[in-house]
């Protein structure tokens, strides 16, 4: 894990070629280690004054909080191109506009789909595009299995049962 760099942007704008990969070690280095970070954070501030042994469980909740910090930059992207305003409450379809591949445009070029054809196309021609060869679904489950190994980790991890961390 790093934080993403500005310098790394316009590698990403218009990059058709965008391999998986590649997509996946974006992600992970921009939202999941955002969120990886914070929830680190959270135990170090709490936990670390009062337990020497800090530094698993806080690289423990890490792991947790980058497979949820992944997850939620997968449902931005298909909210993007698929949600609606209420849902969303900001600009949709930027990403796309600017030429940026996000995961369910990348299942549909993996998938043999030529995502040329869709830079003529409205949003809403596009989610219907994206939804009919499945990768609106593809992207959805990658988030949801990004979610239960979060969870999967997160039953494993010793000091959930301490809620009373500053309350003497």
């Amino acid at each position: 894990f790093g934080f993403l760099r500005n310098h790394d942007l316009p590698f990403l704008i218009g990059n058709l070629d965008l391999p998986l990969d590649t997509y996946r070690a974006i992600i992970e280095r921009k939202t999941a280690a955002l969120i990886a970070a914070a929830a680190e954070q959270a135990v170090v501030h709490a936990i670390a004054p009062q337990d020497r042994n800090w530094r698993g469980p806080a690289a423990d909740l890490f792991d947790v909080a980058a497979d949820l910090g992944a997850a939620f930059q997968v449902q931005d992207d298909i909210l993007d191109l698929a949600g609606t305003q209420d849902e969303v409450g900001k600009p949709l379809g930027v990403d796309f506009a600017l030429g940026k591949l996000t995961l369910p445009i990348i299942h549909h070029r993996d998938a043999g789909h030529d995502i040329h054809a869709l830079a003529g196309l409205s949003r809403d021609e596009v989610a219907r595009e994206l939804r009919s060869t499945g990768s609106i679904d593809a992207a959805n489950a990658e988030a949801r299995a990004r979610i239960n190994r979060a969870l999967g980790k997160l039953g494993t991890l010793p000091f959930f049962g301490i809620n009373t961390v500053g309350a003497e």
